[in-house]
């Protein structure tokens, strides 16, 4: 007798019952069928203790009589030299009926069934598994598989999922795991080709998708018809494809669709996506079947790259042409920017929409640069015009990461002449009409730069808290209004004032008036300072200063402070009352590569957000002041010859952007200072060029220019931040389903959502993915983006209509369904609605 098989017959015994429902079961009656006789010869050598062994032969009386009387305790085993008998044949139907989980069959079957914990109900679909199962690894692999029952329904889909080395038996994961391997993984292919059923296989693809797969070489063309009909659903127009009807899967349209979105929301299946979208728009010639619709027919479509190539023209022509339907254009952008290939074309959308928003605001703000006094002016500098100085800059930002700018150059040059030629030169004569007969440099309303310890920092010496102060070098107004914007994300206690920057404005100048000082002068080479007789050029000469007034003072750079550790933050800063902390990179930047100033002005945003941030969670709420030394002026355009004015003569000292001389110049277009303001009597003069002028001498910087009097140079921010233990910080717009139905009767269905608050100071911008679910977690729709982030809209405005699409399948009525919300960032659910679905389901054109 065969050892293997006596095992088996014995771990048949000792396992316990497999059907519940028989419950009163005290013993096991075990039908050994033996069609091929091949253990009758050796049956009679077969013991086991505690089990009798019971040779059919024609005997059913008798054995009916002898299990239900005679022996009612042990565990019996009848064996028959033949094959199981079908029906009314089988003389004990009724018994074997009762242990029909006890039928043993001892062929290789049999054994894996054994092996596999699978009860006698699946042994046809393991026996045509029988080449898979003979490898170990995949048997416990198999064995080891995360699923709840193992049985005739999926039994398949566990096999096909060991072979394509997936932990998930959901269909929509087996047919992205097919399509991965296919594409990234040749070996595994072959081998999911190899012990996968096929007619599981294709039964799948033509249940799912209505695709007809012939040999597993197809899969494809398979994705060519997913992605063409994936485009066919999507466009407004779809009779200009009619031609290519063969291609596309209208029966199972809406399967495919929720597919294809799928894929390409999946990291790990996007570039298979990306491969077959990029070989159908090259093979039909996509662009030019897109040049025959109207650009509203697919601007809702994102099958093709071509297809934002085309849009991303159509704008560009309407923006350089200055065709005012800008409303419009930002429609399409913001659609585009939930749409797939947003995530390579970001950039450009975004120097679109900045475009336009330039415009928009151009127009709206030219008319307010007026003839009023110097403190108007800078206010409305400061609430207003400074918008266009922001919007140029992000456009420069955005430019500058397109990699094809070819395109994008007519409008860049439309928004720099603009910027240059209108906004630039009337801000510049009406704010330098004001400096021709200046009596002394000052403002009512303003505060001045080098009062700035006195105002802002004095007032906190015999209180507990520690003040920190930030002084990012050339941190001009625009950019500090941006971050103070965001750091109310952190706490709402955060706000923006300007003070008036001295004159020449710059660094050595700026950064001695930010000190506690009684007297700032001039050293012999007249640009370097002296506050009360002390150098103030180096960190040390700053820290010194500052002990003068409060000897727990520090002062550090900023490149220093952030290799430290948190922990190494709380020894350095122990028994500290006044931080100095000083950031340079735009003035750095500007002077070395000026090209990059935009990019240093957005990385020095987020750094100063990052260290305000670190600050307040390190020391459980800080007292911060984030100002700047002076501010810069940079435009991108050519430096003409008329931006640049001859060398004061009468100068003592000559700079770029300024010059020192005893005497007033007398030259046309210069604005002369006297500079008794700040360094007393009989100082001299410092003479600045109007405008964006500058004074013509070898090597200097054109682009990127500081030490004159233009708003962007001199008004300079201070932004007050302050937080606690207990601070609040702002919180996400949230989202939620507006509409009264709970029904889903359509496979194409539109609801609507409602952003419960405006973007402002206490409710941050966020991206929300929508989807829905069976009570199982499988996804019965398509995933889309809502871009939560409507400012200063009434209630009425706040809502967003999307389109969702369901799969063609079995819906139950009767079982709940969800509509789940997903914040993007965090992944974290944000809220889950109970539906109902009820959509008649049959093989039909969905779209």
């Amino acid at each position: 007798m065969d050892e293997s098989v006596k095992k088996i017959l014995i771990d048949t015994i000792k396992k316990g019952f497999t059907r519940d429902t028989e419950k009163n079961r005290k013993r096991k009656i075990i039908f050994w069928y033996d069609g091929k006789q091949a253990y009758s010869d050796t049956i009679d050598e077969l013991s086991i203790e505690n089990i009798e062994i019971i040779k059919y032969k024609n005997n059913s009386f008798w054995i009916r009589n002898h299990i239900e009387n005679e022996e009612t305790e042990r565990n019996i085993v009848i064996y028959f030299d033949f094959d199981r008998p079908k029906g009314l044949e089988n003389d004990l139907l009724d018994l074997e009926s009762f242990n029909k989980d006890l039928i043993f069959n001892p062929d290789i079957t049999t054994m894996h069934l054994n092996d596999l914990n699978l009860p006698e109900e699946c042994r046809n679909v393991t026996k045509k598994y029988e080449k898979f199962f003979k490898n170990q690894k995949r048997r416990e692999e198999f064995k080891n598989f995360d699923v709840e029952i193992k049985d005739t329904d999926n039994i398949d889909k566990i096999v096909t999922a060991v072979l394509l080395g997936i932990k998930s038996i959901n269909e929509e994961e087996i047919l992205k795991g097919i399509i991965k391997a296919y594409y990234s993984d040749e070996k595994r292919y072959n081998e999911f080709t190899k012990y996968a059923d096929y007619e599981y296989i294709a039964d799948l693809i033509n249940k799912t998708f209505g695709y007809k797969l012939e040999k597993y070489d197809e899969i494809n063309n398979l994705m060519k018809s997913l992605v063409f009909t994936y485009f066919w659903s999507s466009i407004g127009n779809q009779t200009a494809l009619n031609k290519y009807g063969k291609y596309i899967l209208k029966p199972k349209s809406t399967n495919v669709y929720v597919f294809v979105n799928s894929l390409m929301r999946d990291d790990t299946t996007k570039e298979y996506f990306e491969i077959v979208s990029s070989e159908l728009e090259k093979e039909y010639d996509i662009y030019n079947i897109l040049l025959s619709l109207e650009i509203k027919d697919y601007t809702n479509t994102d099958a093709f790259k071509c297809i934002d190539e085309l849009i991303l023209k159509y704008l560009v022509d309407k923006i350089r042409n200055e065709v005012g339907e800008y409303d419009y254009y930002l429609e399409i952008i913001n659609t585009r920017e939930t749409k797939y290939w947003n995530y390579i074309l970001n950039n450009e959308y975004e120097f679109l929409k900045v475009s336009i928003n330039f415009y928009k605001e151009l127009k709206r703000l030219l008319p307010t640069i007026k003839d009023v006094d110097f403190d108007d002016f800078a206010k409305n500098y400061i609430e207003n015009l400074s918008i266009l100085d922001t919007l140029y800059r992000k456009l420069y930002f955005y430019y500058e990461r397109i990699e094809d700018k070819d395109i994008f150059i007519p409008v860049r040059d439309n928004v720099e002449s603009r910027y240059v030629n209108q906004f630039i030169r009337n801000l510049s004569i009406k704010w330098g009409n004001m400096f021709d007969n200046i009596g002394r440099y000052d403002s009512n309303k303003m505060k001045m730069q080098n009062k700035f310890y006195d105002n802002y920092i004095r007032p906190y010496k015999d209180k507990k808290d520690r003040t920190m102060v930030i002084i990012s070098d050339a941190f001009r107004y625009e950019c500090a209004k941006e971050l103070a914007d965001k750091l109310k994300q952190i706490s709402k206690k955060s706000t923006i004032n300007c003070i008036l920057g001295l004159v020449p404005s710059y660094t050595k100048l700026g950064m001695a008036a930010l000190l506690p000082n009684k007297k700032i002068s001039r050293s012999e080479n007249k640009l370097d300072i002296l506050v009360d007789g002390a150098n103030s050029s180096t960190t040390i000469d700053r820290e010194n200063i500052l002990k003068k007034f409060n000897e727990d003072s520090l002062a550090i750079q900023y490149e220093d402070l952030v290799e430290q550790s948190k922990m190494e933050w709380k020894k350095l800063f122990s028994g500290k009352k006044v931080v100095y902390i000083y950031h340079n990179r735009i003035d750095k930047t500007g002077e070395h590569n000026e090209n990059d100033i935009f990019e240093a002005c957005e990385k020095t945003i987020n750094e100063l957000y990052d260290l305000v941030r670190d600050l307040h969670k390190t020391f459980s709420g800080v007292n911060v002041f984030i100002t700047a030394d002076h501010g810069f002026f940079y435009k991108r355009g050519k430096i003409e010859s008329y931006e640049k004015v001859e060398k004061d003569k009468s100068s003592t000292k000559q700079k770029d952007r300024f010059s020192y001389s005893n005497i007033p110049s007398k030259e046309e277009g210069i604005i002369s200072i006297n500079l008794n303001y700040i360094f007393g009597a009989d100082s001299g003069y410092v003479n600045i060029p109007k405008g964006n002028q500058i004074y013509a001498q070898q090597g200097n910087n054109d682009r990127y220019i500081h030490g004159g009097i233009l708003p962007h140079e001199i008004l300079i921010p201070v932004i007050d931040f302050k937080s606690t233990r207990t601070s609040e910080e702002s919180t996400k717009v949230g989202i939620a389903y507006s509409g009264i139905s709970r029904k889903i009767t359509n496979a194409i269905t539109y609801l609507d959502f409602l952003q419960d608050n405006n973007v402002d100071s206490m409710h941050k911008p966020c991206r929300y993915l929508l989807h829905f679910e069976d009570e199982e977690g499988n996804r019965v729709s398509d995933e889309c983006t809502i871009i939560a982030n409507y400012q200063n809209t009434e209630v009425k405005d706040r809502f967003f209509k999307e389109k969702f699409v369901f799969k063609n399948i079995e819906y139950d009525r009767l079982k709940p369904y969800y509509l789940v919300i997903i914040d993007e960032e965090t992944g974290i659910e944000s809220s889950r609605t109970r539906f109902f679905i009820d959509i008649a389901i049959i093989d039909r054109f969905d779209f």
